[in-house]
């Protein structure tokens, strides 16, 4: 994935699931609704002032990783 978007820029995508619409055109329809990417500055919608960590709950089940 990163490799796609570092080559073809930023795209709008959905990730679906499930039988909640069964209808691929409907499906593509709501992606093509969302605004385009371009000019857009997502980094500054979705940063924090500050890091923070959130405190596990329960018993630990996985170990995951996110490298880019």
């Amino acid at each position: 994935l990163t490799r796609h978007l570092r080559e073809r820029g930023a795209m709008r995508v959905g990730i679906f699931s499930g039988n909640a619409i069964p209808d691929e055109g409907t499906l593509l329809a709501r992606v093509r609704q969302a605004p385009e990417m371009t000019g857009a500055d997502l980094s500054a919608e979705v940063a924090t002032k500050e890091a923070y960590v959130v405190p596990a709950i329960g018993t630990k089940k996985f170990t995951v990783a996110a490298i880019d």
